[in-house]
C-alpha cells in the first residue's frame, strides 16, 4: 500500500500482487541466500555475547547488504512502509522460543526499523504480527504509517 509522505490528511491506497519487476532479481538472491546462511549449523562458543563469521561470509554480507541498503533507499522515495509477515505463523508459546527470524532478516540486514502490530489470529488463538519496516533513519515515518495502518483497520 502507498499512503502521502508522513502520514498526512491526504492518503493514496494502491495494491499489487507482487513485487516491482525490477525487485525480482534482488529479492530471489536475497532469499536464496538468507535459506542458505539458514540451513549452516550456528557455532555458538561458551562465554561469548557474539558470535563472528567467516570472512567469507562477512564479504559476502557485506555485499549483500549494500544491495539491500541501496533497494530500500529507492524504494521508500516512493512509499513510507513495506507490509510483510512478522513470522512464518502464529506467536510460539512461551517455551518454545521466539521463532523464526527468516521474515525480519533481510530488514535487519539493511539497518530498517521495523514495527509489529498483532493484527491477526491464528487457529490457537495465539497472534499473527503484521510487521511493517520503514526508510533507514525514518523510524519517526514508520511510526506515523503503522499507526495510521491501525485506525485503517479498526
Amino acid at each position: 500500500s502507498k499512503m502521502s509522505k508522513g502520514g498526512g490528511a491526504t492518503r493514496t491506497v494502491t495494491s499489487q500482487t507482487g513485487a516491482p519487476a525490477y525487485a525480482q532479481p534482488f529479492l530471489e538472491f536475497g532469499l536464496s541466500e538468507a535459506k542458505e546462511l539458514y540451513g549452516q549449523p550456528q557455532q555458538f562458543y561458551p562465554g561469548q555475547t557474539t558470535v563472528g563469521f567467516a570472512p567469507e561470509t562477512e564479504m559476502a554480507l557485506s555485499g549483500l547488504r549494500q544491495q539491500a541498503m541501496g533497494f530500500f533507499a529507492t524504494l521508500f522515495t516512493e512509499f513510507d512502509a513495506v507490509i510483510s509477515p512478522a513470522a512464518l505463523g502464529e506467536a510460539p508459546l512461551f517455551e518454545e522460543g521466539t521463532g523464526d527470524p527468516i521474515c525480519q532478516t533481510i530488514f535487519t540486514l539493511a539497518g530498517l526499523p521495523t514495527v509489529t502490530v498483532p493484527l491477526l489470529v491464528g487457529d490457537k488463538d495465539l497472534p499473527i504480527g503484521v510487521q511493517l519496516a520503514g526508510g533507514a533513519e525514518e523510524d519517526d515515518r514508520l511510526l506515523r504509517t503503522s499507526s495510521w495502518l491501525i485506525s485503517a483497520l479498526s
